[in-house]
């Protein structure tokens, strides 16, 4: 049982000694950098070092773990953990958990609206940690151990507040942890949950992977949901989307959706009417041309909505995947490529 005070601070050179004792001291079972440190290194890495905060875990003036915030390189509005590390003999004290914490705290105020990290995949002791905290392990065909964060999006919410005012987002959380990548299929999406229970109160909110964005909400008074049919698109065409809402009380619900383009997509829905039990919206929306293929690292195209419930406003969204109308690719006898054609249209 833990006997001893945890000090959280920022990081000055001060500490920088520190430092290079906790990184020398966690090497075993550690996939970071085997390189030793001195006080003078840790100082010129971490001045030439472009995070946002560097939180220190100390145990009476001990550096046993360190936590780098940083504004993630491959997309806007998204924080990253750029490093987080706990001195193995201070495992299993639950200091992992308050830097991992007090990172997500910082993204809440800084308002961005979603947190990343990387890990290892051998990485499993941490793995349920950072889920328990609300990272979803994205699949990736590159091997890459990428986690997301969508909680802030969540907790930021005016329709929800009244529900975080009794549940506790992270001690009521009834989300399953495993250890392997997340994510349900649906129609070629993958899906991820949050979910929660307490005193008989329930919520579940979906995110889709690709939109990083929500694509459902249910609550004990409520459940509205975006569907799209198929995850990849050719451009050129009309396609349809649906807006499933269901009301669960006996009083109307107000409900308003506003389509919102986004990049090459124009979501053409405008709808508002009292709904009493379910209600199936029913619009299309227009994949515009692109140029270049898609990126998977990032945020695909949107098909994205304003949704207002009895005068509650948030973004519904489902990513998909534009392609072009043919793909061919000229190889060799040795199964070389040797030209790429992307007809725009036929």
């Amino acid at each position: 049982m833990q006997n001893f005070k945890i000090e959280i601070v920022e990081y000055d050179p001060s500490y920088a000694e520190g430092i290079a004792k906790m990184w020398n001291n966690s090497k075993e079972g550690w996939n970071g950098s085997s390189e030793f440190q001195t006080e003078e290194s840790v100082k010129k890495f971490e001045e030439a070092s472009s995070h946002l905060n560097l939180y220190l875990a100390l145990v009476e003036d001990e550096v046993v773990g360190y936590c780098k915030l940083a504004k993630y390189f491959a997309e806007e509005e998204t924080l990253y953990i750029d490093l987080i590390n706990v001195l193995p003999k201070y495992h299993g004290q639950k200091i992992g958990k308050i830097l991992m914490l007090k990172a997500f705290e910082r993204t809440l105020e800084l308002g961005f609206p979603r947190l990343d990290l990387f890990t290892w995949a051998g990485n499993t002791k941490a793995v349920p940690l950072y889920k328990k905290c609300g990272f979803f392990w994205e699949k990736m065909e590159t091997g890459s151990t990428h986690l997301m964060n969508f909680l802030p999006q969540v907790l930021k919410l005016d329709l929800l507040q009244n529900f975080f005012s009794a549940v506790d987002w992270y001690s009521d959380s009834t989300r399953i942890i495993e250890t392997v990548p997340d994510g349900i299929s649906k129609n070629g999406f993958d899906i991820y949950q949050y979910s929660w229970n307490k005193n008989d109160k329930n919520m579940l909110v979906e995110f889709e992977r690709t939109s990083r964005g929500i694509s459902r909400i249910e609550t004990d008074e409520f459940n509205i949901e975006l569907t799209l049919r198929q995850h990849q698109l050719v451009f050129g065409k009309n396609y349809e989307a649906e807006y499933l809402v269901h009301n669960k009380t006996d009083k109307p619900l107000n409900v308003s959706i506003s389509g919102l383009k986004d990049k090459n997509i124009k979501n053409e829905i405008e709808f508002c009417s009292e709904i009493t039990g379910k209600e199936i919206i029913k619009s299309s929306f227009y994949v515009n041309e692109i140029e270049i293929e898609q990126n998977m690292w990032k945020t695909h195209p949107v098909v994205k909505a304003e949704v207002t419930i009895d005068g509650q406003s948030f973004i519904l969204k489902k990513g998909i995947k534009p392609l072009f109308p043919l793909h061919m690719e000229l190889v060799c006898d040795t199964g070389i490529p040797l030209r790429t054609f992307r007809i725009l249209s036929f």
